[in-house]
């Protein structure tokens, strides 16, 4: 399946692209998708494009943008999916990986001026992401009880908090990032066995503030 190449205004349906249950091969590609609003239905949450209990599926070089609850949304159980080189801006959040929703990999987006995070990641696991430009989001990245993800050679800035990483999220990677102007470049609180290394702290008011079990730094 290949959605290629559409204008698609989400106000007052609540989303622009819905898939579902499925793992039917797809790619969403150089699509516009902006506006979602008014709708909050369980399942679409105001997104550009909202993935559900979805497999092998492909977004790439979208504008994903000005959608009043979420860019792009991983909404449960939604495994192998890559979100790669879109523009993700003015939404609530950018990229929100949520519930079960693993193995996924987000490289290369643009996510600027979103209000509240950059990239979420919630109660999911081995997710790669990699590559991504974050600017001007209240959080750069949010990790909520994330597990076993790897955050790598992403550039986040003018952020309150370049990352933050709680709620008991464990074993994940966070290398070769470069955090720069924010207020806390990161911090950590009550997460267990992450390894951090080969990290650019740059002009924060606070580079790092980590509350940790078991840190390898």
């Amino acid at each position: 399946w290949i959605i290629e190449n559409y204008d698609i205004d989400g106000t007052g349906m609540g989303f622009c692209i819905y898939f579902g249950n499925t793992t039917d091969y797809f790619v969403v590609n150089d699509c516009y998708l902006h506006g979602a609003s008014a709708n909050s239905n369980e399942y679409y949450w105001n997104a550009g494009i909202t993935l559900y209990n979805v497999q092998n599926g492909v977004v790439i070089g979208n504008n994903v943008s000005s959608n009043v609850g979420f860019g792009v949304f991983l909404y449960t159980n939604c495994l192998n999916n890559s979100v790669n080189g879109n523009y993700i801006t003015n939404n609530y959040d950018g990229i929100y990986i949520f519930t079960n929703s693993n193995g996924n990999t987000v490289s290369d987006n643009t996510v600027l001026f979103n209000t509240n995070n950059g990239i979420l990641i919630e109660s999911s696991s081995g997710n790669i992401i990699t590559s991504n430009i974050i600017d001007d989001c209240a959080y750069g990245f949010y990790v909520l009880a994330g597990t076993s993800c790897v955050l790598a050679e992403n550039f986040v800035s003018n952020a309150y908090m370049g990352l933050w990483m709680t709620d008991f999220s464990c074993g994940n990677t966070i290398i070769d990032n470069t955090f720069f102007n924010n207020y806390y470049g990161m911090q950590l609180l009550h997460t267990i066995n992450n390894t951090i290394f080969h990290n650019n702290f740059a002009n924060n008011t606070i580079h790092q503030n980590v509350y940790e079990t078991n840190i390898n730094i």
